[in-house]
């Protein structure tokens, strides 16, 4: 059994393992316009989660609720998550994108299913799903006309060997009712009515006074005491609304008698920092053929000395005393230590990892060339080395605690979520590349240490300053490259009070500085290893391109969360980095003047000032690639007749204004300011030669780009031109006067 259990947590571990290099690009999708339903969104997508957004009705009318569906299809063996996800894992987000005046109510989340293994407990759903919401127009509409609502969907699906996040964009445009309710009255298709109606036969009751549910807690055990009313079940299951209440581990069924066994309640472990006062979740009771799903929202009744369980008639019931679930259960006992062994080999395996792996190497140079040095101050730079990376483990893992603590569903290694992280590690990463190749050095340098450490104390401090952070760096850049055997003790960690689970994370660092501290505590076993000479600055920039490798998927990855101007953005920063790089490693040395150091330090920090606000810009510029169709004179002629305003980006990737242009394009008042005015944007991208694109630019009497168009709301031939140079301030002046 204990084997087996051993495979299992080591099957899971591998495959979460692999989440962290997982990543796709935001898909697309998009309807035709009156379509009421976008049944063909996404079908040549290879993401497992595909979206559709539908509206039970065909037409909006004023100030009456619009019911919508957002159907989510999984393939088979993946699934999602829950608004809780459980131990780990990340809900389904769903962010709207209305016209002015509209608003969109609280998402209904349908009833999620338990899965679990291996200890870890998540909540969430497989197979096709659907998510209910209203949307509310104004109280005014301006009959003939159509409104177009847009949702971005934020996902992220497991199957048993990988996980993989991702953002899908849906849409609709719905027309407005005529005042005569026609429209809104027409039947529905049989597709359409079917898949609200089981919508909601599978959303969750509220409890009322007629089904009662109570609610009692004694010594961190919480009771969930059902009626004889409710229907008779078999099996039952809670799913906590906060992940700070209970322990998801320990659920028991207390039934009503041995013969035929009937929930008569739900007996829940408390967590030891819980001080909730009301119960919030999803309560699920099964049977051979019925499913009942009851939304409760309880207050719980403290220190009830005796926890009554059953119905009505005490005498059926087969228990009357509630026992506190073993806390030392044989898997209770195991989860622990096997995490911390799972933990502390993971770390060994990062060193291998091929984002550690120029920065370790390196250190073990480092340990080649004081191999004729004092013992004692070669093992007093690997005890530094050892803390750095202790130091930073721990400090990752109680910025993961504290944010967890505050209701954040974040799990280890989805930082890479976040634009800004992954802009400033690919920084980070670059600038170690360039020391690496040589172009600078800081002192000993982040991933090297002084030779000439002994010289005095001054020089010591700076060495074992200078081993510290290299500790730092290793722990740095090994955050996207989680390695096997660390995805499940992670997630136990994260479970677990906090002194046991910094215990995990000390593991964990440990693991990945201890043969480093081995080397320094006995440097014979440097013996395999050839002697210092010309080889080492060959391997070294070896190293470097390994760690520009790294770099180029850290792009990649950013690409597809800010789009193509957004790398654009962070590329030039990175040119601006390494600039500054350059010139500090040229005119910043100790064989420099006093004046040529002041300059070139001013020279740098100027250019690391510039590249940081451009990472920063980079990282907020959200991709909109989906929100521009592509340049047709007959699409444009067709919205003139509609009366709806356009806006034409004439266009070329190697023209230099027009991307300072998409920049003023893709801010956020003027994005808002576009919304406002339902102007649809269109972009004529002449980056190749297109015939089209230059008769239209002919037209308009110009022969280049970028040119600007926008289309007033009358239906005439009216247009403006806008400046070649924009700014934010211009496209809305513009957009005003439609």
């Amino acid at each position: 059994m204990v084997f087996k259990k051993l495979c299992l947590l080591l099957g899971l571990t591998l495959s979460i393992s692999i989440t962290s290099l997982a990543y796709s690009h935001p898909s697309d999708s998009d309807n035709p316009p009156l379509d009421h339903t976008s049944q063909e969104q996404q079908e040549l997508s290879a993401d497992p989660a595909q979206f559709q957004l539908i509206a039970e009705q065909n037409a909006f009318q004023p100030d009456t609720p619009l019911p919508v569906a957002i159907k989510m299809t999984i393939a088979d063996g993946w699934h999602s998550y829950w608004k809780n996800p459980g131990e780990i894992g990340m809900p389904v987000r769903i962010n709207w994108t209305l016209p002015e005046g509209f608003t969109a109510s609280e998402l209904q989340w349908p009833t999620p299913i338990r899965f679990e293994q291996n200890g870890v407990v998540g909540y969430g759903y497989e197979n096709e799903i659907v998510f209910l919401a209203s949307i509310i127009p104004p109280k005014s509409l301006a009959a003939g006309e159509n409104s177009k609502i847009e949702a971005s969907v934020q996902w992220l699906t497991c199957s048993d060997a990988t996980c993989l996040p991702g953002v899908s964009q849906v849409s609709l445009e719905i027309p407005h009712d005529d005042g005569s309710g026609s429209l809104s009255r027409q039947n529905q298709d049989q597709f359409t009515k079917d898949l609200f109606s089981t919508a909601r036969s599978r959303a969750p009751q509220k409890n009322n006074k007629g089904n009662p549910i109570k609610v009692f807690s004694s010594n961190k055990i919480i009771v969930v005491q059902l009626d004889n009313s409710l229907a008779p079940c078999k099996k039952a299951t809670f799913f906590p609304e906060s992940k700070q209440i209970i322990d998801e581990t320990h659920q028991a069924i207390h039934s009503t008698t041995e013969d035929k066994p009937n929930c008569a309640s739900i007996v829940l472990k408390e967590n030891e920092s819980s001080t909730a006062k009301t119960l919030k979740g999803i309560l699920v009771l099964e049977n051979d053929t019925t499913k009942q799903a009851w939304d409760i929202d309880l207050p719980i009744e403290r220190d009830a000395k005796e926890l009554m369980i059953g119905f009505a008639d005490k005498n059926n019931l087969h228990s009357n005393q509630i026992s506190e679930p073993n806390a030392n259960h044989t898997d209770a006992q195991l989860s622990f230590p096997l995490a911390f062994i799972f933990a502390f080999l993971g770390g060994l395996l990062l060193n291998l990892m091929p984002c550690v792996l120029p920065v370790v190497s390196l250190k073990i140079l480092s340990f080649v060339k004081m191999a004729s040095q004092s013992r004692k101050i070669t093992f007093q730079l690997g005890l530094a080395f050892f803390f750095g990376v202790i130091a930073s483990f721990w400090a990752l893992g109680g910025v993961l605690l504290l944010l967890q603590s505050y209701g954040h569903s974040i799990g280890w290694g989805f930082q890479l979520q976040e634009p800004l992280f992954v802009a400033m590690l690919a920084a980070l990463l670059l600038l170690s590349a360039l020391s690496f190749f040589g172009v600078f050095e800081i002192g000993t340098s982040l991933t090297s240490i002084a030779g000439q450490a002994q010289e005095n104390i001054r020089a010591k401090k700076s060495a074992l300053f200078s081993s510290f952070c290299s500790g730092i760096l290793a722990t740095a850049v090994a955050t996207p490259c989680t390695g096997p055997l660390l995805g499940a003790p992670i997630a136990l960690a994260v479970s677990l009070p906090p002194i046991l689970a910094l215990l995990i994370f000390t593991a964990l660092g440990a693991g990945m500085a201890l043969p480093y501290l081995l080397l320094a505590a006995y440097p014979s076993l440097l013996r395999f290893i050839p002697k210092p000479g010309a080889w080492m600055v060959t391997f070294k920039e070896l190293m470097g391109f390994i760690m520009l490798a790294t770099v180029i998927w850290l792009l990649w990855v950013f690409q597809g969360q800010a789009g193509n101007m957004g790398l654009f953005i962070l590329l030039f920063a990175l040119l601006l980095i390494s600039f500054g790089a350059w010139i500090y490693g040229r005119w910043c040395t100790t064989i420099c003047s006093r004046i040529s150091r002041y300059v070139g330090i001013s020279l740098t920090l100027t250019c690391m000032g510039i590249s940081f606000y451009a990472l920063t810009a980079a990282a907020t510029i959200e991709s909109d690639e989906s929100s521009w169709e592509d340049y047709s004179p007959e699409r444009v002629e067709e919205l003139k007749k509609q009366g709806t305003p356009v806006l034409i980006d004439f266009t070329a990737k190697w023209c230099g204004i027009c991307q300072f242009n998409h920049i003023v394009l893709s801010n956020l008042n003027v994005t808002k300011k576009l919304s406002e005015h339902k102007v649809v944007k269109m972009k004529a991208d002449w980056t190749s030669k297109d015939p089209t694109i230059t008769k239209a630019l002919h037209a308009f009497g110009r022969n280049g780009v970028p040119l600007y168009i926008l289309t007033g709301k009358n239906r005439d031939n009216a247009f403006s031109i806008l400046p070649q140079v924009l700014t934010p301030g211009i496209v809305i002046d513009h957009l005003n006067e439609l």
